[in-house]
């Protein structure tokens, strides 16, 4: 019998998962340029503009989205334990555990509850310890993956490029005696999975 790779958290487990998210990255979302990133990037990480595959494509739906969902799952698969759940955060929308090595045919794009690259919300796939993963910013229009070891794998298997790198942290500003932002919690509606 094959296990499910997306299981829907409890809306409970969600807030506490948010919560911990907002302070961990101190996230602050906004529409507005001068508020970007919305969250403070990890070391190290790498972020890239996706904003042309975002005009080109919708990432729920088009075929197109596949290299981008593949190199993230084979990213993940080489950095999570077999049955290590990866946090997938869509805001807006229901928090899920996805289980990189359970997920059958993985360039259906269809299979990915949430893909990769954002797609009109913020999309987040990070481990519960929050040691890697990727953010993803629908208005910056920006994907950006951190920790340690999972940067080069990701890195090795995207298609996108160096040219559209956009900032590159090779150390944590925050260990460095850097001011953090104001937090805030987390506003969030409550809304079912996509359909």
């Amino acid at each position: 019998m094959t296990k499910d790779a997306w299981i829907e958290l409890p809306h409970h487990k969600a807030d506490r998962l948010w919560d911990r998210f907002t302070s961990a990255f101190r996230f602050k979302p906004s529409v507005r340029p001068e508020d970007w990133p919305s969250f403070s990037e990890p070391a190290p990480s790498l972020t890239w503009d996706v904003g042309h595959l975002l005009r080109e494509f919708q990432p729920w739906s088009d075929e197109r989205a596949t290299p981008y969902n593949l190199a993230l799952l084979a990213a993940l698969r080489a950095h999570v334990g077999e049955d290590e759940p990866v946090m997938a955060l869509d805001w807006q929308h229901a928090s899920l555990a996805f289980y990189p090595h359970r997920l059958r045919q993985p360039d259906v794009v269809r299979n990915w509850l949430i893909p990769a690259l954002p797609s009109g919300e913020y999309h987040l796939f990070v481990t519960d310890d929050f040691r890697l993963g990727s953010l993803g910013h629908p208005w910056e229009q920006t994907l950006c993956v951190f920790g340690e070891g999972f940067v080069e794998t990701y890195r090795e298997l995207t298609p996108l490029g160096n040219d559209r790198l956009v900032r590159q942290k090779t150390h944590d500003e925050r260990r460095e005696g850097a001011k953090p932002r104001d937090g805030q919690r987390c506003p969030r509606r409550r809304f079912g999975r996509r359909s």
